[in-house]
């Protein structure tokens, strides 16, 4: 499987013999090699053509291209290598670089590879299975190749062939000869007929926009967004790195969308965005607006299960101090979620208590509402009515002086929820009721119905009325249109549907899909609900071996969350199947963890 995007296919006529190259480099011993020469040369072509020709080789089974640019730090680097491959593993650092080291060889392409060496070098010990292939100016391996220089009369032909449709070469201002005067010669001429292509050479986090004006040839996409080669923005005269003062311009004009992503609002986030932000948390001087690109990187740290960098990071901004108290609450919320999702319950606790006081006040209203609504929710889930109630009063004190129909709603649903878990179906359902009757007349709360409605689904299927369930998730479905979440946990519930109906291949389809999209939103959750189903799917087909190891896997999510509600429904699926055998002192003790769990819940 190849993954490498268009900045680094070959254009019909890539470097010669790459083949030669890529088989020695196939027989030779694994390790690294780097390709090296002047600015325009091709060591980009000439890198991704030889992971083709190990793919066809069959010397790896993956390959994929990065752009190593402003990758400072080893964590973020690991992250836009996970993100190239589809890697949506759980895990932190840690679990991708294992993920690269087993299975299948992988060949990646780490491009501009000697900006970062300090990021690039550590990452190559550490993922030693790897077949990297590495590009830049000067080489910081032993073993490198150097590439020729371009001969003076091929700089006509490229001037010519980069105003052809399509063409996805080497970037211009790259293939120019050595010795000319980019500055005297052309760089105003192309900024005066791009006169945008400034701004966006000097921030990493450009506009949303297709390739649109920007010649292919000069800017490369990565994830969708413009990013112009190495030599282009040096060309202009623009640094390697995004200044401080550019990255408080981009942080400042994207505000309202990075307090979503910090309040987790906000599904959209990529790999480019966390570089951004990570840089302007620690460089940018205005406490404000550090504080919140902290806060926004750290969300997305948690959504990719790096809950250790999300703290580090959001710990490291809160010790520096002077910080508005909105800026201060968000941190402390990150840190809470961090916390959280580790298992750190009661430091979780404190940590979403200390944001919910610097949350008061008109400023941080809003998100005083979405924290509270939040944490109701979570601790709902897992099991601890005591802290969901509080939540809930908090969040219906708020609204009080901050009516928000959707947060009502949220409120509403919760206390549904709370209600079904005791078993009081019938008036979690005039709950339910109650909380769609308060969004009537508000269009844009379609993912708050979509979650009323996998709760009413979700009463549906324990009155077995499996088919007004799958009518409700079919509204559901619709109303999901977009929300990550809410669309995994739509397809999670059908696969719950179609396993109590007997259809096993629907129900396997459906978690396929629920797995993805919890990867995709960061539900470590989620993740275990799946894990939890993919046992019983397994038991029910027969499989014993294959739906206790599922099952193990759901009680290792458990144990790393400290879920005690989620284990206590593991070890009930695990006795059920177990006792099917021979009792034994195995049985004993899973019953003894289990009365364990259900005395721990009783204790709150």
């Amino acid at each position: 499987m190849l993954n490498l995007p268009d900045w680094c296919s070959p254009t019909g006529d890539p470097a010669p013999r790459a083949d030669v190259l890529a088989n020695a480099v196939a027989q030779s011993a694994k390790g690294p090699v780097m390709i090296t020469g002047a600015p325009g040369i091709g060591a980009t072509t000439f890198g991704g053509a030889i992971l083709r020709e190990l793919e066809k080789q069959a010397a790896i089974g993956r390959a994929a291209a990065v752009a190593v640019d402003a990758l400072t730090e080893v964590p973020d680097l690991v992250l836009a290598i996970g993100a190239s491959l589809g890697a949506t593993l759980p895990g932190d650092e840690a679990s991708l670089i294992e993920a690269l080291n087993r299975g299948s060889p992988v060949g990646i392409l780490l491009d501009d590879a000697d900006l970062a060496p300090e990021a690039v070098l550590p990452l190559l010990d550490l993922a030693t299975s790897v077949r990297w292939i590495l590009t830049g100016r000067h080489a910081i391996l032993h073993s490198s190749i150097e590439l020729a220089p371009l001969p003076d009369d091929a700089i006509e032909a490229i001037g010519s062939r980069h105003a052809a449709p399509g063409y996805h070469g080497r970037p211009l201002l790259a293939s120019l000869a050595p010795g000319l005067d980019p500055e005297s010669d052309w760089s105003a001429s192309l900024t005066d007929t791009w006169p945008d292509l400034g701004r966006i050479a000097d921030l990493p986090m450009g506009a949303d926009q297709e390739r649109g004006p920007f010649p292919p040839v000069a800017v490369r996409m990565i994830g969708g967004r413009p990013r112009p080669r190495r030599s282009f923005r040096e060309a202009l005269g623009l640094a390697d790195r995004p200044s401080p003062s550019s990255l408080e311009r981009a942080v400042r004009s994207n505000a309202d969308v990075l307090h979503q992503i910090a309040c987790d609002l906000h599904a959209r986030s990529r790999p480019e965005d966390l570089r951004m932000l990570r840089t302007a948390a620690r460089q940018v001087e205005s406490d404000r607006v550090a504080s919140l690109a902290a806060a926004a990187a750290a969300r997305i740290h948690i959504r990719s299960f790096q809950a250790s960098q999300a703290l580090d990071l959001v710990r490291e901004r809160l010790r520096i101090g002077g910080t508005t108290r909105l800026a201060r609450g968000l941190l402390q919320w990150l840190e809470g979620d961090a916390l959280l999702t580790q298992g750190s319950h009661d430091l979780a606790h404190d940590a979403h208590l200390k944001a919910e006081l610097d949350l008061r006040g008109p400023a941080g209203a809003e998100a005083r509402i979405a924290l509270a609504r939040r944490c109701a929710d979570e601790w709902s889930a897992r099991g601890n009515p005591e802290r969901a109630r509080s939540w809930l009063n908090i969040a219906r004190t708020a609204l009080q002086t901050n009516p928000d129909p959707r947060g009502l709603a949220d409120t509403f649903r919760i206390r549904g929820n709370l209600a079904a878990q005791a078993g009081e179906l019938v008036g979690a359902g005039a709950l339910y009721d109650e909380a769609l009757a308060s969004l009537t007349g508000h269009p844009s709360a379609d993912r708050e119905r979509a979650f009323i409605r996998l709760s009413q689904a979700a009463i549906a299927i324990a009155r077995k009325a499996s088919t007004e369930a799958k009518q409700l998730l079919d509204v559901a479905a619709r109303e999901a249109s977009g929300h990550p979440l809410a669309e995994a946990e739509v397809a999670w519930r059908r696969a719950e549907v179609a396993l109590r109906m007997g259809q096993l291949d629907i129900a396997y389809e459906a978690l396929a899909g629920a797995i993805s999209g919890f990867k995709r939103a960061g539900s470590l959750r989620g993740l275990l609900l799946c894990a939890r189903m993919e046992g019983d799917l397994a038991a029910v087909s027969g499989d014993r071996e294959a739906a206790i190891t599922a099952w193990n896997h759901a009680a290792s999510l458990c144990i790393r969350t400290r879920n005690l509600l989620g284990m206590r429904r593991v070890l009930l699926r695990r006795l059920t199947v177990e006792r099917e055998g021979l009792p034994g002192q195995h049985i004993d003790e899973l019953q003894d963890n289990l009365d364990t769990v259900q005395r721990l819940l009783r204790s709150g």
